[in-house]
């Protein structure tokens, strides 16, 4: 489910952000991002503060799923919220920053094809990353990451590549915005600094 923040007006055609809480995938919820979305309606955007499943339910890709299941509502909805279409942005911080940014660079692979009626998402108009994990191999030690990714990653190798933003930039991607702390104690900032690179690099 999300909640959906309305600026004031009957205008149509507004753009619209869709928000992504973190959590290492199985904490907490939309009400982390209420302040973030109140204050983005109120400078005029449709703002939509989403839940996601958590882990154990939300292991990958579910969550995954959820998120481009909540951009293609947005999309396909797009009259009766008021909202251009084309101009929706996907925000996300941490494990949030993860899921945002992998439906953002989604390869087309079937098994991150979202199972939910409102089907596939065409790709957002852009991308906020706050400190989001990009390339989950580097951080397979981690136990919070194998229980998301469902295993460890000499046992599905192929996962983790799959679940990897880093794998999947191209020249198509949306314009992408990555706020990362240089001395981030759970996802460096090199993992945002060479997810930047190779989309300038593409």
């Amino acid at each position: 489910k999300m909640d959906v923040y309305l600026p004031g007006g009957d205008a149509t055609d507004r753009p619209a952000i869709l928000t992504v809480h973190g959590g290492a995938w199985t904490y907490f919820d939309n009400r982390s991002y209420r302040y973030v979305a109140r204050r983005f309606a109120r400078s005029g955007y449709v703002v939509a503060n989403m839940n996601y499943r958590l882990v154990p339910d939300g292991v990958f890709p579910n969550s995954v799923h959820d998120v481009a299941c909540a951009l293609a509502y947005m999309q396909n909805h797009a009259d009766e919220l008021g909202i251009d279409p084309t101009r929706i942005a996907i925000m996300g911080y941490s494990a949030g920053a993860h899921l945002a940014t992998l439906v953002a660079v989604e390869p087309g692979d079937p098994l991150l094809t979202p199972d939910c009626a409102e089907g596939a998402p065409m790709r957002p108009a852009a991308v906020v990353s706050g400190a989001g994990p990009m390339d989950m191999r580097a951080l397979s030690g981690s136990g919070i990451v194998r229980d998301f990714m469902g295993g460890r990653e000499r046992d599905i190798p192929e996962l983790y590549a799959l679940a990897s933003p880093v794998e999947h930039a191209s020249a198509d991607d949306p314009p992408t915005l990555f706020v990362h702390g240089r001395f981030d104690l759970f996802v460096p900032i090199e993992q945002s600094r060479t997810m930047r690179d190779l989309l300038r690099a593409e």
